[in-house]
């Protein structure tokens, strides 16, 4: 990884581990530069020749859990400059490897230009839970059933490849003790900063 997107992955996941701080969850580094900190100091070919196993290898960003404890997320933050076609296939491809290990994984994704129109946060962020089925990449959405008054909803397995940017959630969907005033205020000054990335 060169300097400029190490740089941008480090800024990105400092930025999200703030933002879980800022209303109360634990939040504990768990990315294998963390707990072997001297791998920092590495080149990429010598990383290659310690051979570490792939469960230290693909260990998520971070472990979350709520202020209760009563929920808890393994979360990998990315950034990216934008979202399309071959930022999915090249994600897909990096992340199968990890949620098979660690399914299942809640992926943070930024990009530096917005995906729809509306500049609101979630147009630059969004949350994914990410697990395998059938040897498949992919997410489950809640598909509604029958009519509003007699339906009901079920779980819908969305693979990876057929994944929108309308399958991700706000941030403030999955992380709870999230106020609207913190959606205008926090998360609202963390994507201003985040946009600065794209311009490196």
């Amino acid at each position: 990884m060169d300097f400029k997107n190490r740089i941008k992955g480090t800024v990105t996941q400092a930025l999200v581990q703030a933002l879980l701080h800022d209303v109360q969850n634990r939040v504990v580094p768990l990315g294998i530069e963390e707990v072997i900190r001297e791998l920092n100091a590495l080149t990429p070919d010598q990383y290659l020749k310690l051979d570490l196993p792939q469960t230290l290898r693909r260990l998520p960003d971070f472990f979350v859990t709520s202020v209760n404890q009563e929920q808890g997320w393994l979360l990998e933050v990315k950034y990216r400059e934008r979202w399309n076609d071959d930022v999915r296939a090249d994600l897909g491809k990096r992340l199968f490897d990890q949620v098979k290990l660690w399914s299942p994984l809640y992926l943070v994704l930024f990009v530096g230009e917005a995906v729809r129109k509306n500049d609101t946060p979630a147009s630059y962020l969004g949350v994914c839970k990410l697990i395998i089925e059938n040897e498949t990449l992919g997410t489950v959405r809640k598909k509604r059933i029958g009519n509003l008054l007699s339906g009901h909803y079920e779980d819908e397995f969305v693979q990876w490849d057929s994944l929108t940017w309308d399958n991700f959630k706000r941030f403030q969907d999955i992380f709870p003790g999230i106020s609207d005033a913190w959606e205008k205020e926090t998360l609202i000054k963390t994507v201003t900063m985040m946009k600065g990335l794209y311009d490196l």
